[in-house]
């Protein structure tokens, strides 16, 4: 199957977009919420987030693949659209963690509050929280989006292509090969 590049970067950048935005509502409007356990709410987010990778992977199928979609093929095409998804995310998340020093912070207090609660030593905690530090700096974040969305577009693939995949037919190929076969006779 030859992939069509274009087609797989378009469907990715309109997913990408999405996701930016349904990122940012993530982090402004509902932060509070989902700071306080807001699981479900989450849950649902992530559930739109995969509905929308799917409806990608579901319009290169109807307009830019020309052989039949089997599910390595869709794959394929998931995997290649996931390195744009992942990069645009990754330079997303870089800006935010860049610029954004106030939610920086506010993620701080969270992990200063968490290790409060969570019964270590003084030693232990100053520890943790230098390594809070590192982890909250812009080029751990971006590394790791990069990664975390790669990883997430493979299992949205994986899923997606569940209900996309176009089965093969082998027995109507087999027919063709053994007629042109006679033919040759």
């Amino acid at each position: 199957m030859k992939i069509d590049y274009k087609g797989a970067s378009t469907c990715a950048l309109a997913v990408s977009l999405f996701e930016v935005v349904m990122t940012l509502v993530r982090m402004y409007p509902l932060r509070q919420t989902l700071m306080e356990g807001g699981t479900l709410l989450s849950l649902l987010l992530t559930i739109v987030s995969f509905a929308a990778f799917a409806g990608a992977l579901w319009y290169y199928k109807k307009n830019y693949n020309v052989d039949t979609f089997t599910y390595t093929n869709g794959l394929k095409v998931g995997m290649v659209m996931g390195i744009f998804y992942a990069v645009i995310l990754a330079a997303m998340q870089f800006c935010i963690m860049t610029f954004d020093t106030q939610y920086v912070n506010e993620l701080v207090e969270l992990q200063k509050k968490t290790l409060a609660m969570s019964g270590l030593t003084a030693e232990q905690a100053q520890m943790a929280m230098k390594s809070t530090t590192w982890v909250f700096s812009p080029w751990y974040m971006a590394i790791s989006a990069l990664i975390g969305s790669w990883i997430s577009c493979l299992f949205y693939s994986l899923i997606a292509m569940i209900f996309l995949k176009e089965n093969e037919d082998y027995k109507g190929a087999m027919k063709d090969v053994e007629e042109s076969f006679d033919d040759n006779k």
